[in-house]
C-alpha cells in the first residue's frame, strides 16, 4: 500500500529496425521463438501482410499483389510486442519509463534478432 506507485502510461511508442538479411525468417522461427520467449515474449502469433509491388510484363509495369508472413511476439501482459518479418524488427511498447529503458528494451530485440540471422547493416531506423 505505501510502496512506490506503478506508473502507467499512455502513450504507445513504436521502434524500427529495417535490415535486408536475404534470409528466409521461417527457417529460423522455431530458434526466434525460443529466444523470445526465454527472454519474456512467450504469445506467439504468425499474421499475413498482404502489399503490392511492381513487376516487369513486356513493356509494362503491372501492380502484383503478395502476402508475407509476419511473426509477433508479445509478453504475457500484452504491453510490448515484436514484430518480425524478413526485412525489419517492430518494437511496440505502452509501459516503458524513460528513453534509456525504451531503449534498452528495443535493443534486446535487436540483440535477439542478431543472434538469428546476423545483421551485418541497417538501411534505416526510426521512433515513433
Amino acid at each position: 500500500m505505501y510502496g512506490p506507485k506503478k506508473v502507467s502510461s499512455n502513450y504507445l511508442a513504436v521502434a524500427e529496425i529495417r535490415f535486408s538479411s536475404g534470409v528466409d525468417i521461417s527457417n529460423f522461427i522455431m530458434t526466434a521463438q525460443e529466444y523470445f520467449s526465454q527472454a519474456n515474449y512467450a504469445q506467439v502469433a504468425v499474421l499475413k501482410n498482404q502489399s503490392m509491388k511492381t513487376e516487369q510484363f513486356g513493356e509494362q509495369n503491372m501492380l502484383v499483389p503478395t502476402v508475407q508472413k509476419i511473426y509477433a511476439f508479445t509478453n504475457r501482459d500484452a504491453t510490448r510486442q515484436f514484430i518480425l518479418n524478413e526485412h525489419c524488427l517492430v518494437f511496440k511498447v505502452t509501459d516503458f519509463q524513460d528513453f534509456d529503458s525504451f531503449m534498452a528494451l528495443f535493443q534486446e530485440g535487436v540483440y535477439l534478432v542478431n543472434k538469428l540471422i546476423h545483421i551485418v547493416s541497417s538501411q534505416r531506423m526510426g521512433l515513433r
